[in-house]
């Protein structure tokens, strides 16, 4: 083949492969292209999305993440309610009867009712003010052990008027005279009731009336409770490595009856009871001899014989009837804790126990 027509032809060969390439090329930036377009559409679609997002949740600012928080649409009723309960699962619910409850509620009504009930209604769509017999219901079920969200949901109130219930009605029954809890110990026919007591329990039980002289039995108690922190000046006194908590010391007494008739819980858990009772002002009156003869007090080895506090004297007739007599304050404890839960750990030291005290009396009887 002559040269002439070789390079012709090679050239026509270099000519149609730079085509072929310019083709391909083109076609690989169209498809760039194309991606390019989607990815946009992709990014303005997101950004569209979070921008209507936004707008909606500016208008719901207001109202929380969920929208507008709806009400409860029922109020609740105590007089159905308390229809509704037959008089055995009253009492199991508020550990007192109707008798007792209409009784108390009687007593605190003044102090627990709403003030400005208009002010009340307003603030509350259904239901209006908070009637004063749920707020005495909402104290008894809280002391017999209820959890304040429960509460919340039995009575429709909101857990802040939970509270609020809660310690307006324990400020009511402290500050009441007909609830204060104070041995007489300058009220002699008191004091010959309740010796009268004690000498009829011990003939009931020995047919024999040679016990006189008691007029209370005497003892003390550790009620598990949370750490004070700075509610007290050293916290570390409060703590009871036997127990591995932190504990109120509690030095009572109580009637024949299982009602309490003193209480002091003024010193530390890690006292020992002889001594946070000497140190009581209670105490003190005895020890100054203000209590008349022939009337004492009934305790255990905790605590120091005296003129007026009868103690076992490792004599086995002796210390039988002397721990049988004092049995009235282990079983007045007993209903204090089952019936109102106040060793639950939840012991508030900043409010006086009163109301667990007195309530408990309340059961006794």
């Amino acid at each position: 083949m002559p040269a002439l027509q070789i390079s012709s032809a090679a050239a026509r060969m270099e000519s149609d492969n730079s085509s072929d390439w310019d083709s391909v090329w083109d076609s690989d930036s169209d498809s760039d292209s194309d991606s390019d377009d989607e990815l946009n559409d992709l990014v303005a679609a997101v950004i569209d999305r979070r921008r209507r997002a936004a707008a909606a949740a500016k208008k719901r600012q207001k109202s929380g993440p969920q929208g507008k928080k709806r009400r409860p649409l029922s109020f609740f009723s105590w007089s159905d309610h308390v229809h509704r309960l037959p008089e055995r699962d009253f009492k199991l619910r508020y550990r007192v009867d109707r008798a007792s409850f209409v009784h108390l509620h009687g007593c605190l009504k003044v102090d627990i009712e709403t003030k400005n009930k208009a002010q009340a209604k307003r603030s509350r769509r259904v239901g209006g003010h908070v009637a004063s017999e749920v707020r005495l219901a909402v104290t008894l079920r809280y002391l017999a052990g209820g959890m304040v969200d429960d509460l919340a949901l039995v009575y429709h109130i909101s857990k802040h008027q939970v509270c609020r219930s809660m310690w307006a009605t324990i400020d009511a029954i402290n500050g009441h005279p007909d609830f204060a809890i104070e041995f007489p110990i300058d009220d002699d026919g008191a004091l010959k009731d309740m010796e009268r007591e004690f000498a009829l329990a011990h003939k009931r039980r020995y047919k024999s009336a040679s016990w006189r002289g008691q007029v209370a039995a005497i003892d003390g108690i550790d009620f598990e409770q949370r750490n004070p922190g700075v509610a007290v000046k050293n916290p570390r006194r409060f703590y009871v490595s036997r127990k591995g908590h932190h504990c109120l010391l509690c030095i009572a007494a109580c009637d024949a009856h299982r009602r309490f008739t003193h209480h002091d819980v003024s010193f530390a858990a890690q006292s020992n009871d002889s001594l946070a009772w000497a140190a009581s002002a209670l105490g003190q009156k005895l020890q100054r001899g203000e209590l008349p003869h022939p009337y004492f007090f009934n305790g255990d080895n905790a605590f120091s014989c005296a003129n007026h506090m009868i103690v076992p004297m490792n004599s086995s007739d002796f210390d039988f009837y002397q721990s049988s007599n004092r049995m009235a304050i282990e079983c007045a404890f007993g209903v204090l804790v089952i019936n109102l839960q106040e060793g639950r750990g939840g012991v508030n030291r900043t409010r006086p126990c009163e109301p667990y005290f007195y309530l408990a009396s309340v059961f006794s009887s």
